[in-house]
């Protein structure tokens, strides 16, 4: 298996990242100073049935909201960007020249989260409720803050692009019970002029037969891949990941009505040398020292 390490300007390790495992978890408990400090911002959101939500938030600028009793209905790391996120081997945003950094910024600042706030807290106290409702005693309740963190940090680059990859957790079910879902999209970044780049385009053949032909890569080593029908019609750009010496297609939970929790395989450079245009492949130096050859 093949593994590279993720740094954020926080400080820290953050992540550490194993290239083909189906979902990237920096985990959702961290060992923290003993004398670390939490500040109220004071109120944040006031429930339809007239409870507060306080925020309160540390230095780390984690956030966490919080009833008045102290419950913490609902927790969210700060997340990381392109621009202080770094992964071992990649220059990443800092091998971007300074355009391609402004473009990059603006697009993930315009882009912002990829969860709704509101219908986060609401399903966290809706579950609060009913974990209360259901306990024989208060103290017995079975809630467990529900957790949300997005992360984005480079995957591969060649002479042409950067590739990111934005990776959003949160909890499976409205009943939060530990089980926690990845997104994760792939994006494409000239590397001196910051423009998207189509990863179709990265393909020598046209979209439908890249399809096709990573459909055949797929499910020749997945009995249970989705038809090639659904592979074809939902497959999209940035369901295509990009690593220095893979590729993988990721398709999110939901997706597919026989894949409630996604679905996710891998492809060696090798098996698509005959489809892929020659700048699409970092040369033998790009390559992260931590992947093998």
């Amino acid at each position: 298996m093949r593994s590279f390490f993720i740094k954020s300007s926080r400080g820290g390790l953050l992540l550490a990242c194993a290239l083909f495992l189906s979902a990237l978890l920096p985990g959702c408990q961290r060992s923290l100073p003993k004398d670390m400090q939490e500040t109220l911002q004071g109120e944040a959101a006031r429930m339809e049935d007239g409870e507060t939500v306080f925020l309160w938030r540390d230095i780390f600028s984690d956030e966490s909201y919080r009833l008045s009793d102290g419950t913490v209905l609902l927790s969210i790391r700060s997340h990381s960007w392109p621009w202080n996120t770094s992964v071992s081997g990649l220059r990443g945003f800092e091998g971007m020249s300074e355009t391609a950094q402004q473009a990059v910024k603006s697009y993930f600042e315009e882009q912002g989260t990829l969860y709704d706030w509101d219908i986060q807290l609401s399903a966290a106290y809706a579950d609060y409720r009913q974990c209360l409702k259901e306990a024989k005693k208060p103290e017995a309740s079975a809630f467990q803050s529900h957790p949300v963190w997005q992360e984005a940090f480079p995957t591969s680059e060649t002479e042409r692009f950067t590739a990111f990859c934005i990776s959003l957790m949160l909890p499976k079910d409205s009943h939060y019970d530990g089980t926690i879902n990845e997104r994760r999209f792939s994006l494409l970044f000239d590397r001196q002029t910051g423009e998207r780049i189509d990863a179709f385009s990265l393909f020598s053949v046209p979209e439908k037969e890249a399809a096709q032909a990573l459909f055949e890569c797929c499910s020749g080593s997945d009995t249970n891949a989705p038809s090639r029908a659904e592979f074809i019609r939902l497959l999209r750009p940035e369901y295509i990941c990009w690593y220095p010496d893979a590729l993988e297609i990721y398709f999110p939970p939901d997706l597919f009505s026989d894949f409630a929790d996604g679905w996710v395989a891998y492809i060696p450079f090798s098996d698509l040398a005959d489809i892929l245009r020659p700048w699409a492949l970092p040369s033998m130096e790009e390559l992260p020292a931590s992947s093998p050859a």
